[in-house]
């Protein structure tokens, strides 16, 4: 069995397949609610790098699948690009994103994750993983320059996170967190905020970011130490 997401970036369409090598279980990917949270974070706001504004959306297709679209302009305040440590410039970068309405997780978790991104936020944005695009450095935290968002653009001109951004959600003590976005594979992404109100740390989640909650779905969680995102894949 084969899971397929298309990523539609500026002029090309490219269909990338995933390999399920053998069937575990399936979770339920993003509700109704949880599709209406893809949405800009500023109503009308016109981004400065560009002069465009941001267009982002969460819908069924009502065929067993769902599609996350971003034109990948930031929906927040973000510094004026090129700075002095990242001579990149912002521009649009179109993501559409097809998953299943139901994800089929593995009984082995891919391992191998993509230099580009790994999911989208709520926001628009997209996540990367940690890894910084220069060699020899292991944590972007600690070499690579970002914004009041925590995010920056990449050689490639596409704005993204590695880690919590407080312009996606803000945490609030004692409260879950509520969806951040969602992984390439469908499975959503929750903020670092437990549903017992305590914020989970990569101790608490299993090898690929993860636990199951009481309702029984199966999500993935940033967490405020590293790899702070999922390292693989379910």
């Amino acid at each position: 069995l084969q899971h397929y997401f298309i990523q539609s970036n500026l002029s090309y369409t490219m269909l990338k397949p995933i390999l399920f090598p053998t069937l575990l279980l399936c979770v339920s990917s993003l509700t109704p609610e949880e599709l209406a949270l893809f949405q800009p974070r500023l109503v009308n706001y016109t981004d400065p790098n560009t002069g465009m504004q941001a267009v982002v959306y969460g819908k069924d297709n009502g065929d067993g699948s769902q599609t996350i679209y971003t034109n990948g302009i930031p929906s927040h305040e973000s510094w004026l690009f090129p700075q002095s440590q990242n001579p990149n410039p912002i521009k649009e970068s179109i993501v559409e994103m097809k998953i299943y309405s139901e994800p089929i997780m593995r009984d082995t978790p891919m391992r191998c994750t993509p230099q580009s991104y790994v999911g989208i936020a709520t926001s628009g944005t997209v996540i990367y993983n940690w890894y910084p695009a220069e060699e020899g450095c292991p944590d972007v935290m600690d070499f690579e320059e970002l914004d009041i968002c925590e995010a920056h653009p990449s050689p490639s001109n596409q704005y993204h996170y590695h880690y919590y951004s407080p312009c996606v959600q803000m945490p609030v003590c004692g409260e879950p967190s509520p969806l951040y976005g969602v992984a390439i594979d469908g499975i959503p992404i929750y903020g670092p905020i437990g549903e017992d109100g305590v914020q989970l740390t990569r101790k608490d989640l299993d090898e690929c970011g993860g636990r199951t909650g009481s309702d029984g779905r199966y999500k993935y969680h940033v967490t405020a130490d590293p790899p702070y995102f999922m390292p693989c894949f379910r």
